[in-house]
């Protein structure tokens, strides 16, 4: 259907052919039920994670964040977007930071 499949060394990822743009994560498959005789597994990997109070927000994010940022990395930029009290900006400073590395990336390969 004009794309491929290909293995990164991370994830095995579907993109247009010749093209660099926005690849999809195989492991990306809610939805899928009906592709599950197929091997596809459309039940997330949760954990349970007690909360202490202190905490001042939770991070949940795609490969599209962890693959280019480091936990702390990601920590930093929200913690410095929500100084000014806008969770929107913090939320958009973490995809372009994490846009931003996989832009980096890709031109150097």
């Amino acid at each position: 259907a004009g794309g491929s499949v290909s293995y990164d060394g991370y994830n095995y990822r579907v993109h247009k052919r010749s093209s660099s743009g926005p690849q999809l994560n195989m492991s990306r498959s809610f939805g899928d039920l009906c592709l599950s005789s197929s091997g596809v597994v459309s039940e997330p990997d949760t954990v349970q994670v007690k909360l202490k109070g202190n905490e001042h927000f939770l991070l949940v994010c795609s490969d599209g964040v962890w693959e280019f940022l480091s936990e702390q990395e990601a920590v930093n930029i929200v913690k410095d977007a929500l100084k000014s009290g806008d969770k929107e900006s913090a939320a958009r400073a973490l995809a372009c930071a994490a846009s931003d590395q996989w832009a980096e990336r890709d031109v150097g390969t």
